[in-house]
């Protein structure tokens, strides 16, 4: 009887230590999804993080230009996001370009076009033979709303 009382509780006991285990993986799987739901959470959206404090310095630079939309959503299949401040009675326009968003770049479209695109293409109806540059400072959209305001 004490043989066969062994064995039954090695059994009972391998069983618990699995049981144990078991919970362990459940806490950790518990645990990586709390810290996923922190990450979306966290998550930086390109429009909130890299657009919205550059159009807030922009304003202090360019307290005679009026900047009233404070919405800054990407549409089309290029995901543009543009811009019509106003300077007096006339309308501007800055044009955002997602670059390479994993080292925070954005691009500015310059209003000139390519050739890559013809101009029924899909990709030229959806505005994708357009030149834009990499975003080096808030000087180069300050001189460049500037020649829209000195043009006309």
């Amino acid at each position: 009887m004490k043989a066969y009382n062994k064995i039954k509780n090695d059994y009972i006991e391998k069983q618990l230590a699995i049981q144990k285990m078991k919970n362990k993986i459940l806490e950790k799987e518990l645990q990586i999804e709390r810290l996923k739901k922190r990450v979306e959470k966290k998550y930086p959206y390109w429009t909130d993080e890299l657009i919205a404090p550059v159009m807030k310095i922009l304003e202090e630079k360019m307290p005679h230009v009026q900047f009233e939309d404070k919405r800054y959503i990407p549409t089309g299949l290029s995901s543009r996001v543009s811009v019509f401040p106003k300077y007096n009675e006339k309308t501007l326009m800055i044009c955002f370009v997602p670059g390479d968003l994993s080292k925070g770049e954005i691009r500015i479209e310059t209003g000139e076009k390519n050739e890559y695109y013809p101009p029924n293409s899909i990709g030229g109806v959806n505005g994708f033979g357009k030149v834009s540059v990499p975003l080096e400072s808030i000087e180069q959209i300050v001189d460049m709303l500037q020649k829209q305001i000195d043009e006309g």
